[in-house]
């Protein structure tokens, strides 16, 4: 329980609304009883509507507790300080390795594609800027290019598997062209690249040929590329097919070698974006406001409910 201070003062205003609801007809009957005949209405009256203020202060005192035990709260985001410093748009693209080898399960029930989509979905939700998508088995293609709306994004993210098109095996080398020619040549951006794979590669596969036109494209666009393999490197079963799936760290290793690259695992990538948005953002609570503020009409119920009416009540 996170207000336990208001849990319990809640129960006092709830007691005392309880007492005042019962004592009500009961009071005015007693005054109906022992008051002359001239003031036993007015008495009654006054005391009717004494008690009322006092039935609603008590209701709005345990309002503003059960306010207060839900921890509400706000998240500012901070802003970017100006300086002199050119504006730079985050152009982001994800690169999915959608091939069967990335249904293995890694452990925690989870297949390598799906903590991929789960790291991506997490850094597109932290991150500002614009968002593109490209996935590739034995060919590349653009599910989603660059856009600002991060629903959009998330959805297509959600949605990927290996069903999207027929085609077979693995082809980091088309992948890879694909995402990098898809950035804006032209356009003063940060431009940012992250390719979630395993490393399989069949024999056929066309890094190598690609390799140097790759580079050339990420030296001159100024591309950044973050490589994100499977966390767990032993072999693990491949569902329905009777195969081990092995992350061939050695062609990752070799991907890696291109310009402005670096390896990152899904574990420290998920803590980066972690920090990332706990820095970005402030958390403001209002929980204690709520407290007081309960408080303080509580205590003004009670002084309510002690002070006389007119010198009767």
């Amino acid at each position: 329980m996170k207000n336990p201070i208001a849990l319990l003062l809640l129960f006092i205003p709830i007691f005392l609304f309880i007492f005042e609801l019962r004592k009500l007809k009961v009071k005015t009957n007693f005054f109906y009883t022992i008051s002359f005949y001239r003031g036993k209405n007015k008495a009654a009256s006054i005391f009717r509507i004494k008690q009322l203020y006092i039935i609603s202060l008590y209701t709005l005192s345990m309002l503003f507790f059960i306010i207060a035990l839900s921890s509400p709260y706000v998240i500012s985001k901070k802003r970017d300080v100006i300086s002199n410093k050119p504006f730079f748009v985050k152009d982001t693209i994800f690169l999915f390795d959608i091939s069967q080898s990335m249904l293995a399960d890694d452990g925690d029930n989870l297949s390598r594609l799906e903590k991929s989509k789960k790291a991506a979905t997490a850094l597109v939700a932290a991150k500002d800027g614009r968002f593109g998508i490209v996935v590739f088995k034995g060919n590349a293609f653009t599910m989603l290019p660059l856009t600002g709306n991060k629903n959009s994004v998330i959805d297509v993210i959600l949605n990927l598997s290996p069903d999207l098109y027929s085609e077979t095996g693995t082809d980091i080398g088309r992948g890879l062209l694909k995402a990098v020619e898809s950035f804006p040549e032209h356009e003063n951006t940060d431009k940012r690249l992250y390719l979630f794979t395993d490393g399989e590669e069949p024999e056929k596969g066309s890094f190598q040929r690609l390799k140097n036109i790759i580079s050339d494209n990420i030296i001159k666009n100024n591309i950044s590329l973050y490589i994100i393999p499977p966390d767990k490197k032993s072999g693990s079963p491949v569902p329905d097919r009777d195969v081990i799936s092995v992350p061939d760290m050695k062609m990752i290793n070799t991907i890696n070698k291109l310009p402005d690259s670096s390896m990152i695992s899904i574990k420290d990538l998920s803590m980066s974006v972690s920090l990332s948005y706990k820095n970005d953002s402030t958390e403001y609570s209002f929980s204690l406001f709520f407290s007081l503020a309960g408080f303080i009409i509580f205590l003004i119920a009670l002084f309510l409910r002690g002070i006389k009416w007119q010198n009767i009540v």
